[in-house]
């Protein structure tokens, strides 16, 4: 870290972005569908109830948003797009799979 405070955290992160935005911006890179259910929180916490998993019941509930202003100011961080980080992963490890990507 070049600009960093000795003891401070920043939050290394991009804009919000839901699951469910996730899988359709990668269904539009891979061309590989995204899950067609979506299942509610309440789904989730219900099912998590009857089978007793904790696992479930976090993620029925749980969100992990955090704010970048202070590396934005602080670090001169500038994230980029979902779409630009997501698509170049995506496409290493399609090709590291041997799959082609959709056209794009």
């Amino acid at each position: 870290m070049e600009r960093g405070r000795v003891g401070e955290a920043y939050i290394i992160a991009g804009p919000p972005h839901t699951l469910i935005d996730a899988f359709d911006v990668a269904e539009r890179i891979t061309g590989i569908p995204a899950p067609w259910f979506h299942a509610s929180p309440g789904f989730l916490r219900a099912i998590a109830a009857l089978s007793r998993s904790e696992r479930l019941r976090d993620l029925a509930g749980v969100t992990y948003l955090g704010n970048n202003q202070k590396a934005r100011r602080e670090l001169g961080f500038d994230p980029r797009p979902l779409d630009d980080g997501l698509r170049e992963t995506l496409q290493d490890e399609m090709g590291l799979l041997g799959i082609r990507p959709a056209a794009s």
